[in-house]
């Protein structure tokens, strides 16, 4: 076990291997000072371009990295980065980037990756989708009561003109004008 403000370098495993290596990290240091945090790992695979969540288990104050296939997929260094993240307070603390290494294999990759990485990618994905769609909804609402009102205005605008209160015409350029009275019409007689 590896205690989480001492970790130089990680090795964790052969290019294509999926759950042989479980590294533990002693949380002590941080449980500590970051009380009630929740903790992660981030790697980030050598020539990727962003990190990716790791399969981590936390208990009695080591968290452990379940090393997958999605994380050996790739030779070479990459990075990890360890957090403390606590959404009540908006804590957020990172360790230092800790250069990590997966070994190369004679077959190479073996397995596809695992369903904890497509489960992350789907969750990103659906969330994505939702948000567009909650944006396009408040659209359609914003437009739908655009019209609701511009429609009770004309439902307005026609019960006042038919109680004579209001004489519309245009003027010699087209535009409708219009005149109120508060006066109610006097019938006529004949």
């Amino acid at each position: 076990m590896i205690p989480v403000d001492k970790i130089q370098y990680l090795q964790i495993g052969v290019q294509g291997e999926n759950k042989v290596e479980n590294l533990d990290i002693d949380m002590a240091a941080w449980i500590e000072k970051y009380p009630g945090a929740t903790f992660y790992i981030l790697f980030k695979p050598y020539n990727a371009i962003a990190p990716s969540p790791m399969n981590t288990v936390y208990e009695d104050g080591v968290l452990t990295w379940i090393v997958d296939a999605g994380a050996t997929a790739v030779v070479g260094v990459g990075y990890t980065e360890i957090r403390a993240q606590d959404a009540e307070t908006g804590l957020l603390k990172k360790s230092k980037i800790i250069p990590t290494s997966v070994e190369n294999s004679v077959s190479g990759i073996e397995t596809d990756p695992p369903e904890s990485y497509q489960a992350w990618v789907t969750s990103v994905l659906n969330a994505g989708t939702a948000a567009v769609n909650a944006e396009a909804a408040a659209e359609e609402a914003q437009e739908k009561a655009e019209e609701a009102q511009d429609a009770a205005e004309v439902a307005a605008g026609v019960a006042i003109a038919a109680h004579g209160l209001i004489k519309f015409a245009l003027d010699n350029n087209g535009h409708l004008i219009f005149s109120y009275t508060d006066q109610a019409p006097v019938d006529q007689e004949d």
